[in-house]
């Protein structure tokens, strides 16, 4: 386990967690790359970003059940988390929690490459908003 590297993906979930899209843009690196399960590819910084931004303008997330595991030079690592999120947009139908992961690649003490993927065969969770975590 290399502790800066799991550190740093902790970091990046915690800001996440809070909307602290500053502090997401900060453990980027220059030529970063997100990618999804669903193929949807952003460049860069700013495109993942607006991206963030939009649907954080239509759900809620909250991140939590993180593990994270990573390789003895720091370079990759891996998390698994459990999701949950709740539609902003008043329909209930629209929450959900689900398990998910995601994979990192890490230059420099930033990260180069988010591909994350997310089991979406069963992510709707009626009556979500009265569950507690």
């Amino acid at each position: 386990m290399n502790a800066p590297t799991q550190g740093l993906i902790e970091r990046l979930y915690a800001a996440l967690n809070a909307r602290d899209y500053e502090s997401v843009r900060e453990l980027l690196g220059s030529e970063f790359v997100y990618s999804d399960s669903a193929e949807c590819r952003q460049l860069g910084k700013a495109a993942y970003l607006r991206e963030l931004k939009q649907a954080a303008q239509h759900v809620r997330e909250h991140f939590f059940e993180l593990c994270v595991m990573c390789n003895s030079d720091g370079s990759r690592a891996a998390a698994e988390y459990t999701v949950l999120g709740v539609s902003l947009d008043g329909d209930e139908g629209g929450n959900y929690r689900l398990i998910g992961g995601a994979f990192f690649e890490l230059h420099e003490g930033l990260i180069q490459r988010i591909s994350q993927h997310r089991n979406l065969t069963h992510s709707l969770v009626p009556g979500l908003l009265s569950q507690s975590d």
